[in-house]
């Protein structure tokens, strides 16, 4: 059995099957894990799936400069995870003319759909904890980029955390953004945390 990535490290993004030219590759599940798995006959070797695999990618570890937090002061929150936060980004989004793509229970499954109808989007609220099938939606993102529309795609289900990714013009950064970037890119979390510790030890002191 040839899998585009080790076999049983399948994190079912679906990706692969978007690209495939030959539509070769089948996602087989079981009750723990996926596998895509390539029909060899079919297959022309063009790598495409490799490309695009996430667990071929050289990943990039980064130390994060900055934490936010909140939470929704609406109605969305009786009926969303997370304080809500993803439900009024998806708002605002769209409010602005964007589109949302998203996961949500439809005929007895977890899929993704692509809207930009707030009253459709409230059915994306909500954490799931499933193996969700997003098979068919990077076709319905690319649609919607190549028309120009600004596109966000949120993801919640037991392997990947939610996740949300923006498609929208590139702006020029100021010198003022690049002021602000760097004054909170100096500390590290383990300069913050013993800063925190002098802190509470000179609070003592007095």
């Amino acid at each position: 059995m040839k899998t585009v990535c080790d076999a049983n490290k399948c994190n079912g993004c679906m990706a692969c099957l978007a690209v495939c030219p030959r539509k070769c590759i089948t996602i087989r599940d079981d009750i723990y894990n996926y596998n895509a798995v390539i029909d060899q006959t079919a297959c022309i070797n063009c790598n495409a799936c490799e490309r695009v695999c996430p667990n071929l990618s050289v990943q990039q570890k980064v130390k994060p400069y900055k934490w936010e937090q909140g939470w929704s002061y609406s109605d969305a929150r009786r009926n969303a995870a997370s304080g809500g936060i993803a439900s009024e980004i998806i708002r605002a989004f769209i409010s602005s003319g964007g589109y949302v793509a998203s996961c949500l229970f439809r005929n007895g499954e977890f899929v993704f759909d692509i809207t930009n109808d707030l009253d459709t989007a409230k059915c994306f609220a909500g954490s799931k904890y499933v193996k969700s099938n997003p098979e068919g939606i990077y076709e319905k993102i690319k649609e919607n980029i190549d028309r120009n529309n600004r596109v966000s795609k949120t993801q919640k289900n037991d392997v990947n955390k939610e996740k949300i990714e923006f498609e929208r013009p590139k702006r020029e950064i100021k010198s003022s953004d690049k002021t602000r970037n760097e004054k909170a890119r100096k500390k590290t979390p383990q300069e913050i945390r013993e800063e925190m510790l002098r802190k509470l030890d000179e609070s003592k002191l007095k």
